[in-house]
């Protein structure tokens, strides 16, 4: 099952390509299908408030724990803020959001084991130039 919960304010605003796909489907692949009945429930809601957009996908899947959620969303190795250790997906979109916005915009995530993930992107609410 999905739902998306959308704000009407948010639909104009400037999202790089292919920021939202690898998150939905690592929610899919990663949580739900690791489930048992290999069912499940996904949510992408938006909104926007005081200059930010918030997207945030969010699954009842298997979740995972402390050491999984450091090693796919903490910095990597060298430290440097717009790496992380996890795979190529969470990575690459934790690197073109900190090219394009700068700190403090990015990926959150927040996970319990057995009950489920939420990913969560922030972002400048800007529009594109009317041109684009």
């Amino acid at each position: 099952e999905y739902e998306f919960d959308m704000d009407g304010q948010v639909s104009r605003f400037a999202l790089p390509k292919n920021t939202l796909q690898p998150l939905i489907e690592n929610a899919i692949i990663h949580g739900i299908f690791e489930k048992p009945s290999k069912k499940g429930s996904l949510c992408v809601s938006t909104k926007r408030e005081n200059g930010v957009v918030s997207i945030s996908i969010e699954d009842d899947g298997v979740g995972m724990d402390e050491e999984t959620l450091r090693k796919n969303f903490a910095p990597a190795a060298s430290g440097r803020v717009d790496e992380t250790a996890g795979g190529y997906g969470v990575r690459n979109i934790c690197d073109r959001l900190h090219i394009a916005y700068g700190a403090p915009y990015g990926l959150s995530c927040k996970s319990t084991p057995g009950k489920g993930t939420c990913v969560t992107i922030l972002i400048p609410a800007i529009l594109p130039d009317d041109g684009e």
